[in-house]
């Protein structure tokens, strides 16, 4: 995900530099032959073998029954199908002394549960799977509860996913490490020189954009000079694009569409405060890349980032569509050069803290697996 900086090829390298021997399986669905869809095409593209960093990842082939395995019935089905592609690879991988099998989602890859042989299964619990695939499909519900409370540990990206997970499953070994972000220490954009708001989104509804635009016309009355950067794509923009012109400040909104993650963090940099205000949301890894940056972020109470940023010191939480406090908080830091200053080098030390970077994962994972491995049971 090159916007958002995703990807597992530093954790590869690192984990290697650390001395360990890293293998990769990622199934692919099967695409039949000769037909022209741009998916299916690319699909058949991936070869059966690649290397990044030096490990080897492997793309067997599997089944998907694609919208039908949303059903219960086909649920377990499609599980079996994707575990089938898997069994050989964790087999051998076992067999010859694999002593961690980590499985980067608990939907498909959860199958293994109790298939790993004397391998211990740690399980990366996706946000989406909590907010989205286990109220809306009981089958996957089902599926995913078990999984949770037979592997050897889910390790949760913030602490209120982990509460979710708790809720859904009961108790269950878990703990909390942070999604890991790429940190560009060489980077230090200068601010700009108009007072500036951003924020970077994929734009859909919960991301509340909208939210933030109508709180920037009300404070742009104020401050007639302020500018606002919207980075990102999505199906929402034009509605959005639509919104900014409605409310006259379209001239002062820019959407910047969709950038490198370089870009992203520069111009996220370049900002006085990033502010994005949306729900349904386990971390947000863009609030500590602003904070990495010096700059102070505005999120909503309630949601992942909360269990990070103390509310007025490091940063700032509003309530779910207060377009009002978005206004409160901008006039403040707009005003005031010394809360600004405050909140720019609080919110630095809080990314800091928080141990997001490559390395702090890396480092945590291990410490997991070491404890793991030397447990008995």
């Amino acid at each position: 995900m090159p916007m958002r900086g995703l990807s597992s090829n530093e954790q590869f390298r690192l984990l290697r530099e650390a001395g360990h021997e890293v293998r990769a399986v990622v199934p692919v669905p099967w695409a039949p032959p000769g037909i022209p869809r741009p998916l299916w095409r690319w699909r058949r593209s991936l070869p059966e073998v690649e290397t990044d960093h030096g490990v080897e990842i492997a793309h067997p082939r599997y089944l998907s029954l694609g919208r039908g395995a949303r059903l219960s019935p086909a649920v377990a089905l499609q599980r079996h199908l994707f575990g089938r592609a898997l069994h050989p690879f964790v087999a051998s991988f076992a067999a010859s002394g694999g002593q961690i099998i980590h499985a980067q989602s608990s939907g498909l890859p959860g199958c293994l549960a109790g298939r790993t042989g004397q391998a211990k299964l740690v399980v990366s619990m996706l946000d989406n799977e909590l907010f989205d695939v286990v109220p809306a499909s009981p089958g996957w519900r089902r599926a995913i509860v078990d999984t949770l409370r037979r592997a050897d540990c889910v390790v949760y990206l913030s602490p209120l996913l982990m509460r979710l997970g708790i809720e859904a499953a009961g108790p269950h070994r878990a703990c909390v490490i942070p999604l890991a972000i790429d940190v560009y220490d060489d980077l230090r954009p200068p601010r700009a020189k108009a007072f500036t708001v951003s924020t970077a989104a994929r734009l859909i509804e919960r991301k509340k954009v909208h939210v933030l635009i109508e709180a920037f016309a009300a404070f742009h009355r104020e401050a007639p000079g302020a500018r606002l950067v919207v980075i990102g794509d999505g199906p929402e923009r034009p509605r959005l694009e639509t919104l900014a012109t409605r409310l006259g400040v379209g001239a002062s909104v820019e959407f910047a569409g969709s950038l490198s993650h370089r870009a992203v963090v520069t111009r996220i940099g370049e900002s006085h405060v990033f502010v994005l205000p949306s729900v349904r949301e386990s971390l947000g890894t863009v609030y500590f890349e602003a904070m990495s940056q010096g700059v102070p972020v505005v999120a909503t109470r309630g949601e992942g980032i909360a269990d990070f940023i103390r509310d007025e010191q490091d940063g700032f939480l509003v309530r779910p569509d207060d377009a009002t406090a978005l206004v409160h908080i901008m006039r403040a830091l707009h005003a005031s050069p010394d809360l600004w200053r405050r909140t720019s080098a609080a919110s630095r030390d809080c990314f800091e803290w928080s141990k997001v970077r490559w390395t702090d994962s890396v480092s945590a994972h291990l410490a997991l697996f070491e404890q793991l491995i030397r447990r008995k049971d």
